[in-house]
């Protein structure tokens, strides 16, 4: 292998770490949104608290006209953490429909 072919694979290597990189740190966005949502739906049992948590992704991505919530950018994190707690502030408590049920 030449230099110049070393300095070419290195310089593709570089690039396809550097892609996967910034696509983990965009993804990083959401988690980070998301584990507060999950914070504040923790008495909600896991499928009850998935699904909101997916719907309000939902809501975020057709606001944001993202295809897929790992493309949040850096410039609509603040939005979209706006979004999620408005929705949450909007839905008020949330009960687990067995305590409203039973008449808790």
């Amino acid at each position: 292998m030449t230099k110049a072919e070393l300095a070419a694979l290195k310089e593709e290597l570089k690039a396809e770490l550097l892609a996967e990189i910034r696509q983990e740190q965009k993804t990083g966005h959401w988690n980070s949104i998301r584990t507060e949502l999950e914070k504040r739906l923790e008495h909600m049992n896991p499928m009850k608290r998935y699904q909101v948590t997916s719907a309000i992704s939902t809501i975020i991505r057709h606001t944001l006209g993202i295809s897929a919530i790992a493309r949040l950018q850096d410039d609509q994190v603040d939005r979209a953490r706006k979004i999620a707690f408005k929705i949450l502030e909007a839905m008020g408590p949330v009960d687990e429909p067995q305590a409203r049920a039973s008449g808790e």
